[in-house]
């Protein structure tokens, strides 16, 4: 039976199949909470390394006296740290799914805004296809662009908010390894390739190509 997967593939290209291949049907077989756990043991990782190149230094520049930070005498209660500290992690959740609804807009797409287990997430409408360099720049961008900033930032702001908002960004470092994994897969495709998401990442290649008796 054919799969309606690739009904509709872009003229000149066949649907080459999942990019995570056999790796995306056993994911399919495997509990929503033991994906979740999983990721977020994975998730361990960028968590790692921002602590080591984000957390560590900040703490440096704190003991330096944070010279160069705006009101650093500015403290808040304990009530107050908890609220501005989730309203802080929460925007950072936002901005991260717009930075990638940004990047398909930039490249001509119009993405889509859904909340999966409470969490928005963005996606891209049926019959979009990305090129290999259009996929990697919207993966990356937020992880890129909000860690980049985020650490100018933190040498600015006050150290009040400036610990708050160091929490925001490691966690939104350990959020990007399903980007950063994704990526990476993207990353060892032909550079031809197109990409679309339907159940799951698809890769389109050209026709020639991608026939075996070429």
């Amino acid at each position: 039976m054919k799969n309606d997967i690739d009904a509709s593939p872009p003229a000149g290209f066949r649907h080459q199949g999942p990019l995570m291949g056999k790796l995306q049907q056993r994911l399919d077989q495997i509990p929503v909470w033991r994906q979740l756990l999983w990721a977020n043991l994975l998730a361990l990782i960028p968590l790692s390394i921002g602590i080591i190149f984000l957390w560590l230094p900040y703490q440096y520049y704190l003991f330096l006296g944070a010279p160069y930070a705006a009101f650093q005498r500015l403290s808040w209660s304990t009530t107050a740290n908890i609220f501005w500290g989730v309203l802080i992690v929460l925007s950072s959740i936002v901005i991260h799914e717009l930075l990638h609804g940004l990047v398909l807009r930039l490249v001509g797409h119009r993405p889509i805004y859904f909340l999966r287990f409470g969490v928005p997430h963005v996606g891209m409408q049926a019959g979009t296809f990305l090129t290999k360099n259009q996929y990697l720049l919207m993966a990356l961008t937020p992880f890129t662009i909000m860690t980049l900033l985020g650490s100018l930032l933190l040498i600015f702001i006050p150290p009040a908010v400036g610990k708050l908002l160091l929490v925001a960004l490691l966690l939104n470092m350990a959020a990007s390894i399903g980007d950063l994994y994704i990526a990476n897969m993207v990353r060892v495709t032909p550079a031809a390739a197109l990409f679309a998401s339907q159940k799951g990442i698809q890769v389109y290649m050209p026709a020639v190509l991608s026939d075996p008796k070429s």
